[in-house]
């Protein structure tokens, strides 16, 4: 074990600091280079004789093949010189002096687009962020490099064709001048002629399994449309793998058809969870859902969740659309809450239908009309009812770079709802809410994140309205600092009756000590009101462990100028920033 411990270490030396390891010593040229020219040396055997003209490993001797990894930066005309050649043993312990003398520099440059696809702005811009610019120093690693780029690039964006007509440097070692010419051929725009399902048992409907196709036949072969296709399918949790291949290539007619291969996903799932958050204390959740009700692929959902402060039960059944089925889809949502916060009690029984379209990647839209009759009071007083019919609209629009922990990511969402009491309700109101979270990077190891939440009800009788719709702040997720919905305007018998608007927001900065592991400063500040805004403010500091399913965060906050509420809050939550 020992023995083995010492050969790795000695390995992990070897390609991390091969020249202390091994004894040679390169002067005169930049890290580079120098890490070019160390690994010719390493590939060396032990015993390699100290004249570098005449010790060869392949069929170069070792001076060539030192010059060889020096020209790739530009210097063809550079001079090898050993200065130790009369003690040193082998190879390995030469003193080697580079002189780089002058670079060449790149003349003349012609890079040409021919065929069907000269004028395509995507291969014209592909052409001019070429990283070769005359008058700049040659680098002919970097024309390698874009000459495979131009060319897998091209096969892409549908060129499938392509290839180079020309491709030659030609250098000039006496004036130190390079001249390159590419002469790239195009060839026909490929399309796809069909687009084809292969299901490695029949488990779906092939006209619904159809309708999940955002490309269409007709379309330019790209890779990115096959790419995003394959995600949505991936999404869509009806398929354990999806794969998509190009095939039938026709030169001819310069199509291809496409096939995607799709095998099921497991149709039933089963879970039961145990988790706390200090907002519901301890909770327990029991799902059962099945992905692929009959062969369109309907979906049901039923879950309970049985915390300290809550108890829900809910039922979904997903229909998606005939004509859209990954991005528009209709639901029947039923469930039964029972609440007890604060001295608050509820239970509301609620039946809901609603529509969701996805518009872009960024844009997501439902509509809905949910049916609640509901029970809801203070303990020890008699509980008011009400039925409420209440259709609302919901928007969403969001961007990162990654949901789970980002480093980038905005997002907007907006929701407007009402009920009339000459429509089926006991009682009228408009409520409108907007919720947002914003984070951005300071720095490498920092990041900024702000949330906020506006909201607003017109009513006339703020007390014949439901708990479940009046605006509460404080908790987890909303004011930190104080209890879970605690901040509200008080009743007579100073309970919290909640407050027909509400202000929260929230500005936290992050740092991130290694990959796993950080710590966050924070202030909150906001409150539920009616008529008055009466401002409260918590300050915080948080550790924070990035799980693979999102930061789990563990928050210290202090209330300031409130008396009642002047102990220090632990807040505890877990999940992804989106």
């Amino acid at each position: 074990m020992k023995s083995a411990l010492t050969l790795g270490t000695v390995l992990l030396w070897s390609l991390l600091f091969p020249a202390l390891c091994w004894g040679w010593e390169i002067t005169g040229v930049p890290k580079e280079i120098q890490s070019n020219m160390d690994n010719v040396l390493i590939a060396e055997p032990e015993d390699c004789a100290v004249n570098i003209e005449k010790s060869s490993l392949f069929s170069d001797s070792l001076l060539e093949r030192l010059h060889q990894a020096i020209k790739p930066y530009g210097y063809f005309g550079a001079e090898i010189n050993v200065l130790n050649a009369e003690n040193a043993t082998t190879c390995k312990d030469l003193l080697i002096a580079v002189e780089l003398n002058q670079a060449t520099h790149i003349n003349e440059l012609s890079i040409e687009l021919v065929g069907p696809g000269k004028d395509d702005v995507l291969l014209k811009e592909i052409v001019s962020n070429a990283p070769l610019k005359q008058g700049k120093k040659l680098k002919t690693f970097k024309y390698e490099q874009f000459k495979a780029q131009l060319l897998s690039q091209s096969h892409a964006l549908g060129y499938l064709d392509g290839h180079f007509k020309s491709n030659h440097i030609q250098i000039d070692s006496d004036h130190h001048k390079a001249n390159i010419k590419l002469v790239f051929v195009t060839g026909p725009l490929y399309h796809f002629s069909s687009l084809q399902f292969e299901q490695t048992e029949f488990f779906m409907d092939e006209t619904f399994l159809n309708r999940m196709l955002q490309i269409k036949t007709g379309d330019r072969v790209l890779n990115e449309s096959i790419a995003k296709q394959v995600s949505l399918l991936n999404d869509s949790l009806y398929f354990s793998q999806v794969t998509a291949k190009k095939v039938n290539k026709s030169t001819e007619q310069a199509t291809v058809d496409l096939m995607i291969a799709v095998s099921p996903a497991k149709r039933i799932k089963y879970s039961v969870g145990l988790g706390f958050a200090t907002d519901t204390g301890a909770r327990t959740t029991l799902e059962y859902q099945n992905d692929r009700v009959g062969s369109k692929a309907y979906q049901f959902k039923s879950q309970a969740k049985i915390a300290e402060t809550n108890q829900d039960l809910s039922m979904r059944f997903k229909i998606p659309s005939r004509g859209r089925p990954l991005k528009k889809w209709y639901a029947i949502d039923a469930g039964y809450l029972f609440e007890d916060i604060e001295d608050k009690e509820q239970s509301t029984q609620k039946l809901s239908v609603s529509q969701s379209r996805i518009y872009t990647e960024q844009w997501q839209n439902t509509n809905f009309i949910d049916v609640t009759y509901g029970k809801f009071g203070f303990k020890g007083e008699e509980k008011e009812s009400a039925l409420l019919v209440v259709p609302g609209v919901s928007w969403t629009w969001r961007q990162a770079d990654d949901w789970v922990n980002a480093r980038n990511g905005l997002s907007v969402q907006m929701t407007l709802q009402g009920a009339s009491d000459s429509v089926l309700s006991d009682v009228s109101f408009v409520q409108a809410d907007i919720k947002s979270k914003w984070i951005h990077p300071l720095g490498d190891n920092n990041r900024m994140i702000y949330r906020g939440q506006v909201g607003a009800t017109s009513i006339d009788d703020l007390s014949q309205l439901p708990f479940s719709y009046r605006f509460y702040a404080g908790g987890d997720r909303s004011i930190r600092g104080f209890d879970y919905e605690s901040l509200s305007p008080m009743g007579v018998e100073n309970d919290l009756i909640g407050g027909k608007h509400v202000v929260a927001l929230s500005a936290e900065f992050e740092h991130k000590w290694n990959a796993s592991w950080g710590w966050a400063v924070f202030t909150d500040a906001g409150n539920a009101f009616t008529d008055e805004l009466n401002w409260e403010q918590s300050v915080g500091f948080g550790v924070r462990w990035f799980s693979p399913l999102g930061p789990v965060r563990l928050d210290l906050a202090h209330p300031l100028n409130n008396e009642a509420a002047s102990n220090v809050k632990v807040h505890f939550t877990i999940g992804p920033d989106f």
